[in-house]
C-alpha cells in the first residue's frame, strides 16, 4: 500500500472525518477515500460522482493499492442519490463543489447523516444558513490558505471548511470567520449557536 501526500485542503477534511462509515460525493480521484480506509480513520467508503470517469480514477487508486473491496463502494450518480439509510452511513463529505450545488444534493438526499464535512468553494454563507436551518450545529469551521496567487484582487484560498454534527446536545461556542472576498475586503461573519450574522 502506497501514501498518498494529501494537499491541505484534502488532509484538512480528511481530519474532520469521525466516522467509520462514509460517503465521498463527488470523490474525484478518490484520495480521501483511499487515505480515510489506509489510515483505519474509516472502516468502510461509498465513492459517489455523477462522472463516470471520477469514479473510474477513485476505483484504479483503490484498485492499484490493493484495498480491499469489502472496504469501499463505487457508485456513479448525481449527489447522495446513490445512497440510502440502509448504508447505515455516519458522515457525509462533500468537497470542492459549489455552495448552492452543496445546498441542492442535501436538499435532494433522501436522509442526512450525523455528520456532515463540506468544504464549498463559493457561497459559504448560504451554505452556513441552510445547515444551521436543518438542525445541524457548526462545531469546526475553518478557512485553509493553500495558495498564495499573485491576481490583481489579492490571495487565493480553497475556500471554508465546515465539519457539522446534527442534534442538540453539542456545546455551540462562539466562532469568528474571517474570509476574503472577491475584491480582497476582510470580512467578519460571527455564528453563534444557531444565529447567523454578516
Amino acid at each position: 500500500m502506497n501514501s498518498i501526500k494529501l494537499s491541505k485542503r484534502l488532509q484538512a477534511i480528511a481530519n474532520c472525518v469521525i466516522g467509520k462509515r462514509v460517503v465521498d460525493v463527488g470523490c474525484d480521484h478518490g484520495k480521501v477515500a483511499y487515505y480515510l480506509i489506509a489510515n483505519n480513520i474509516a472502516e468502510y467508503v461509498i465513492c459517489t460522482d455523477i462522472s463516470a470517469p471520477s469514479v473510474a480514477k477513485a476505483e484504479k487508486l483503490l484498485q492499484e493499492n490493493k484495498i480491499a473491496k469489502s472496504k469501499y463502494d463505487i457508485r456513479c450518480g448525481d449527489g447522495l442519490e446513490t445512497v440510502s439509510s440502509a448504508d447505515r452511513l455516519d458522515t457525509t463529505v462533500i468537497a470542492g463543489m459549489g455552495g448552492y450545488e452543496t445546498i441542492k444534493i442535501l436538499q435532494n438526499a433522501d436522509f442526512l447523516t450525523k455528520t456532515l464535512v463540506l468544504q464549498p468553494q463559493r457561497n459559504w454563507v448560504d451554505v452556513k444558513k441552510y445547515v444551521l436551518s436543518v438542525q445541524y450545529s457548526i462545531v469546526y469551521d475553518r478557512i485553509i490558505f493553500e495558495s498564495l496567487l499573485s491576481f490583481k484582487s489579492g490571495f487565493s484560498f480553497s475556500g471554508l471548511r465546515y465539519y457539522l454534527r446534527r442534534g442538540s446536545d453539542l456545546t455551540k461556542p462562539k466562532r469568528i470567520d474571517v474570509y476574503l472576498t472577491a475584491d480582497s475586503a476582510l470580512r467578519i461573519l460571527n455564528i453563534e449557536g444557531d444565529r447567523v450574522s454578516v
